[in-house]
């Protein structure tokens, strides 16, 4: 497989695992660049979110500081790979657009930040292959933060809008961010993928999952992908777990079981928590024959960088009677 680099995020909020890249000595020096104001001004005596912003500090030391106008795709700055860019978001509407390049295959994140400084930015982030415009994604919010990050598989040599907004449409002289795209090795690992040139979207059409797989797909717009498993005889615990979203991937995704009468048993669109955009079913089950599970988007959007992985088990014990939800 294609070869982002991925370190726990500490203090993370409302989900079961929670990454964010580790950009290396480049990251923890622009970390301590802008820990702090270096004219003491209080970075939020601007005219605050949504009004004027009067006259905006200089932007941050970094590699590439935005040059206005760059809203428009045609306007956007070249960002060279493992270099950060910086600015604000100065105005309502304010898009900072760049254009990068995968150097190598492998899997590209791009982190835009701002609350490690105390930005009041609520940021998102977008990118779109300019080879093929329906190849897109976009992310909003990082589990448990105001940054937003995208991890997704990319071949070499291929150009990359990236565009930086603000998710509430606001602005003021402390909405500061920083953007890197960097290429590393997979945030999640797998032991097989879904063939979809052998068709996976109806529900007996899926490979065989057994007790201990991981398993890879990507969603497209409207796309659902299934997968079977066979329960024998007695109580048998089925435990689903999606990661995707808590990992960089822009798919918000739903996972649904289905009985061998092909009625659902459980369909969930979030983890341990509602804030959790990875789904986690555990469930008890004593129907014998062949189970569907199908993955789909709760949300919008669609397309090959929608991925995600599924870490199934499966423990059958004696033969008993009734039925329990363990989540």
């Amino acid at each position: 497989m294609v070869p982002v680099l991925v370190l726990l995020l500490a203090a993370c909020q409302g989900c079961a695992s929670c990454y964010t890249p580790n950009l290396g000595q480049n990251n923890s020096q622009q970390s301590n660049q802008n820990s702090s104001n270096d004219d003491g001004d209080d970075p939020s005596d601007g005219a605050g979110a949504g009004g004027g912003t009067g006259d905006l500090p200089d932007p941050p030391p970094c590699d590439v500081p935005e040059e206005e106008p760059n809203d428009a795709r045609s306007e956007a700055q070249e960002l060279p790979p493992e270099r950060w860019a910086c600015g604000f978001i100065s105005e309502q509407g304010d898009i900072e657009s760049f254009n990068t390049v995968a150097y190598e295959d492998g899997w590209m994140t791009v982190w835009a930040r701002g609350a490690a400084f105390g930005s009041t930015a609520d940021l998102q982030v977008l990118i779109e292959d300019l080879d093929d415009n329906d190849n897109k994604a976009g992310q909003s919010w990082m589990p448990g933060s105001t940054d937003a990050l995208l991890t997704v598989p990319v071949d070499a040599g291929t150009e990359w809008l990236v565009q930086v907004v603000d998710d509430q449409s606001t602005y003021s002289d402390s909405h500061e961010w920083q953007l890197i795209a960097t290429i590393d090795k997979p945030p999640v690992e797998w032991d097989f993928s879904e063939n979809e040139n052998a068709g996976n979207n109806a529900i007996w059409s899926g490979l065989p999952l057994e007790d201990g797989d991981v398993v890879y797909g990507t969603l497209e717009r409207n796309d659902q992908d299934f997968w079977t498993f066979d329960v024998p005889e007695g109580r048998t615990v089925v435990d689903v777990r999606v990661h995707a979203w808590n990992f960089g991937s822009p798919a918000d995704t739903r996972v649904t079981l289905y009985r061998p009468d092909e009625t659902v048993e459980r369909s969930k669109s979030t983890g341990e928590t509602s804030y959790d955009r990875d789904p986690l079913i555990g469930r008890t089950i004593y129907d014998a024959g062949t189970w569907a599970l199908k993955v789909d988007l709760a949300g919008a959007g669609g397309s090959p960088l929608y991925w995600y992985t599924v870490e199934f088990g499966l423990e059958t014990t004696a033969p008993d009677t009734g039925a329990a939800d363990a989540g």
